[in-house]
């Protein structure tokens, strides 16, 4: 499940150096230690001669060698005593400018001592600074790339969690959907049994009347047999009909067999139903038992990783006690040195007097450090600098980038909601083009209809007048020749009556066809304007149509021009984005840069810092040739020296644990945001469970339902069937049973994931404990049971008092299995 790997990298060693690291050693004033120095040491230094006259120069003659006013000449040994009273006045006159010489130098000497000291406890302080600064940003990188892999596992777990949550859930999905597809299949099978219990009740009762009808007609068979025993013929008559009878009664016999054939079918089906809900009861409980065991698995990995929490307290308070020996130690080792600088500043006090010529080339190499410290002090400050130039300059650039960012972001979002509304507006202008369509469509085949409807009966009423018209004419035509034959006949007899009177009936017949055809000159005004109204529609359909198309094409048109203004936006939108990340992969690089300066700038300050180191080192060396005064003022400083360093230190070991602190303050305000998921997804399971175990529990009750039906209807009274029945349920019990052990090795290895993963849960739930607290004597722990074995004790109790009931109440199946198993036993013996 997990990787192989260590789960936490290993701490690096610390960079920030130990108490009393910045203690100089004393080097050895032996004269055959020094190196290069032997020569310089060894030379004799010339006191210089004074270019004017001395004190004693001046002096007159004795006043023994004077003898009344004039000269007394001096003998050879009166001179030899003024030459060396000279030379005393003069030894003694230099021996005096010497010792004001001295102690002016000497006065010079200690303040520009103090002002090295000075000026090096300034830069010593300053390389703590920049030592601690050192720390603390490693440390914070390395806390930065702990808390990167430590989210990233996170991500990962968390990602591969959901994953299975995914497919638990879906798993759970089509388990419920099974069960439901089960519960319709055993409810339709219900319905089908009830019919078909219906129908058997109504054909038994049919075949009942029936053999009640019979019954009644064989007993008047028998009466008429035993009154009338004469008529034989009717009683044969009667016999044959009474077979017919029973050839009728044995077919329906037939088919009440075929149909209690049926009914065992259907008991048999109901047997089947009966074994799916058994084996998704096992389902539900196999699953109610994994839940019940992730539950114990996650409980037991917390209670571990309380366990490890606490031998990491009792681990932690070790190594404080090895670190409290280890500065025991330390400070024994400190002594000891001081001790041996004491001896070794007493043994370069006896040689003080040799070291004296030494001084003024020390004071050469005094103010040539100096300037070289001054140097030093100038490039630090120029790189400091140039540091905070170069972070003010990245901060500026990476504010200029987030506004830059934040400037397309909130772009982008502008586009996309103009892109949205368009989106919106030609959806509505779509949908209402299509609505116009429809609807001129709609009106479009309405009037075509119209049309044509109109068209037909036009054309109709044209055919009716057509043959009218012929109807008219061929008539006309007959009058005609009915009067010229008239007029012929009258013609012949010489009657002018009725030559008169036949024009005068064709005259009469035009005269009646008159009305024919003004209806007809009706009929075709009114053609004329139904034409008329059609061109007038059909021009209107055509202007309409035409119109909306116009109108649908110029909006349209006007939403692809505003879609395309929005797609310019948007490419302009998309490249002020990519010109942002240009800039920001820019800026990047510059960071990258900077850092890179940042680097070679610290390794400036380390080479500048060893250099320091040397000039430090031949500091105490010219340290050691002061007097004794000096000396303790040199053991006090000293002093002050390592209490600084280690308040420093100190500092610096209390700003990482506080970085070190807070970083775990933040991983635990994870782990919490996480364990809360966990908690409620937890709950969400117990809730499941709850909702489970109550199916599981009407299950049962149907089940239990079930089998007293089916034992009842299977109550017959036939050993054989009896003993194969009990057989299988035998057979049946021993297949529950192993899957009972294969369910519960399950439940032992999903047992052992739970505890894994409780196990890790509990790693991230390890608390650092300060050391001052004693968890173990301030803090209660209530044992209790864990959750899931207390449910799975309830369960496992909840179903021990339901068999006892069922056993105190006792079905008639179970009764009849019991009787039955007696009975075989009694069978089977011998």
């Amino acid at each position: 499940m997990f990787g192989k790997a260590a789960r936490f990298p290993a701490e690096k060693p610390t960079d920030i150096p130990p108490p009393g690291y910045y203690n100089p050693k004393e080097i050895d004033g032996a004269p055959y230690k020094r190196g290069a120095f032997l020569e310089k040491s060894e030379r004799r230094v010339f006191d210089k001669v004074p270019d004017g006259p001395g004190p004693s120069d001046y002096q007159s003659a004795p006043s023994e060698l004077k003898v009344k006013g004039h000269a007394r000449k001096l003998t050879a040994s009166t001179h030899n005593d003024h030459i060396l009273r000279q030379e005393l006045q003069e030894l003694q006159t230099e021996n005096a400018r010497l010792a004001k010489e001295r102690k002016h130098e000497a006065h010079q000497m200690q303040s520009k001592l103090e002002q090295a000291e000075a000026r090096i406890r300034e830069l010593v302080k300053e390389k703590g600074a920049l030592q601690t600064e050192a720390a603390v940003a490693t440390k914070e990188q390395r806390l930065a790339q702990e808390g990167e892999v430590s989210a990233r596992i996170a991500r990962e777990k968390a990602e591969k969690e959901a994953k299975q949550f995914a497919e638990k859930a879906t798993k759970y999905n089509a388990l419920q959907r099974r069960l439901e597809e089960l519960e319709k299949l055993h409810a339709e099978s219900k319905s089908k049994c009830r019919k078909q219990n219906g129908s058997l009740e109504s054909d038994l009762e049919q075949a009942r009347a029936l053999v009640a009808e019979n019954q009644k007609e064989l007993d008047r068979m028998r009466h008429h047999q035993e009154e009338e025993e004469r008529r034989i013929q009717d009683l044969k008559k009667a016999h044959a009909m009474a077979e017919k009878d029973n050839q009728e009664l044995r077919s329906k016999l037939q088919a009440l067999q075929s149909t209690a054939a049926a009914a065992q079918s259907s008991q048999t089906e109901l047997k089947q139903l009966e074994d799916n809900v058994r084996s998704l009861e096992a389902r539900h409980a196999k699953e109610i038992s994994e839940l019940h065991t992730k539950l114990h698995t996650q409980e037991s990995t917390i209670a571990r990783s309380k366990q490890e929490a606490r031998d990491r307290d009792t681990e932690s308070r070790k190594t404080s006690s090895q670190l409290c020996e280890a500065e025991a130690k330390l400070k024994q080792a400190t002594e000891e040195l001081e001790e041996e600088r004491r001896k070794r500043r007493t043994d370069e006090d006896l040689h003080k007097g040799k070291e004296n010529g030494k001084i003024r080339t020390y004071e050469a190499r005094i103010q040539v450090l100096q300037k070289e410290l001054a140097d030093v002090r100038a490039r630090g400050s120029n790189t400091q600098r140039m540091v905070d130039e170069e972070r003010s300059k990245a901060a500026s650039e990476r504010e200029a980038l987030h506004s830059q960012l934040a400037h397309v972001r909130q772009v982008m979002a502008t586009v996309a909601e103009q892109y949205g509304s368009l989106a919106a507006v030609m959806q509505k202008h779509r949908c209402q083009a299509s609505l116009d369509r429809t609807i001129a469509e709609a009106t479009r085949i309405k009037l075509e209809s119209i049309v044509a409807s109109r068209e037909s009966t036009i054309r109709h009423l044209a055919g009716a007048l057509r043959m009218q018209d012929e109807a008219a004419v061929s008539l006309i035509a007959g009058l005609n020749d009915y009067a010229s034959l008239v007029r012929g006949v009258l013609h012949q007899r010489s009657n002018p009556v009725e030559v008169i009177t036949v024009p005068s009936s064709s005259v009469s017949f035009e005269t009646d066809f008159t009305p024919d055809l003004a209806w007809r000159d009706e009929l075709l005004q009114l053609q004329d304007q139904v034409q008329h109204e059609l061109e007038d529609l059909r021009c209107f359909d055509k202007g309409w149509w035409e119109d909306g198309y116009n109108r649908n094409s110029s909006r349209l048109y006007e939403v692809e021009s505003e879609s395309d203004v929005a797609g310019m936006q948007l490419s302009e939108a998309k490249e002020a984005h990519l010109s942002a990340q240009s800039a920001l992969a820019a800026a990047e690089a510059r960071l990258a840069a900077a850092d890179q300066s940042v680097t070679s700038l610290t390794a400036q300050v380390t080479q500048l810092e060893s250099n320091m180191a040397k000039l430090e080192d031949e500091r105490m060396r010219i340290q050691s040739g002061y007097h004794a005064d000096m000396n303790k003022l040199a053991d006090q400083l000293n002093s002050e020296k390592a209490y600084a360093a280690q308040i420093t230190l100190e500092l610096a070991h209390g700003k990482a644990r506080e970085a070190a602190l807070a970083v775990d303050v933040d991983n635990l305000q994870d782990t919490l945001s996480n364990v809360e998921r966990y908690k409620s997804e937890y709950q969400a399971l117990l809730a499941e469970v709850k909702i489970i175990l109550s199916r599981n529990a009407l299950a049962e009750d149907e089940a239990e339902r079930l089998s007293r039906f089916n034992a009842e209807i299977l109550g017959h009274q036939n050993p054989m069937q009896k003993i194969l029945y009990v057989d299988k349920i035998r057979r049946e019990m021993a297949d529950v049973k192993q899957k009972l052990i294969v369910s519960t090795l399950e439940r032992d290895a999903a047992e052992d994931a739970r505890r894994k993963l409780q196990d890790e849960l509990a790693t991230y739930k390890a608390v650092d404990i300060p050391l001052d607290a004693k968890p173990r004597s301030t803090m209660t722990r209530v044992a209790r049971v864990p959750f899931a074995a207390r449910s799975v004790n309830t369960l496992s109790k909840s179903q021990g008092q339901r068999a006892n009931d069922r056993s105190s109440k006792g079905s008639p199946w179970e009764s009849d299995s019991g009787g039955d198993a007696l009975r075989i036993e009694d069978l089977l013996r011998p």
